[in-house]
C-alpha cells in the first residue's frame, strides 16, 4: 500500500511539473510579451525597465524556476489588462 502511494505522490509531482512546464511554455511562445505592454513608441529605456521588472533579461531557465517558485506560493502575476493580482480572479 505503501508503495502505491508513493508512486501515486510522484507521478502527480511529473504530471504537475509537465503541466507548469506547459503553462509556462505557451505563456513564451505567443511572441514577446512586451509588445502587448508597451506602445508601439516606446524608448528603449522603457523597454529596458519593463523588460527588467518582468525578468525577461533573465536566463530561460531561471525566468522557470522563479515561475514554478511563485506558482507555489500562489503568486500568478498581475492581469495585462485589469492590472490586478491574478489570483483575485480565480477564487484562490
Amino acid at each position: 500500500m505503501l508503495t502505491f502511494l508513493l508512486k501515486r505522490t510522484l507521478y502527480a509531482l511529473i504530471s504537475l511539473l509537465l503541466i507548469t512546464l506547459i503553462v509556462f511554455s505557451l505563456s513564451h511562445l505567443s511572441g514577446n510579451p512586451l509588445d502587448a505592454l508597451l506602445p508601439d513608441d516606446a524608448t528603449p529605456e522603457q523597454i529596458e525597465r519593463v523588460t527588467r521588472n518582468l525578468g525577461l533579461d533573465q536566463p530561460i531557465a531561471l525566468q522557470y524556476l522563479t515561475f514554478l517558485q511563485n506558482a507555489a506560493v500562489g503568486d500568478f502575476g498581475e492581469s495585462v489588462n485589469r492590472h490586478a493580482k491574478l489570483t483575485h480572479f480565480g477564487g484562490l
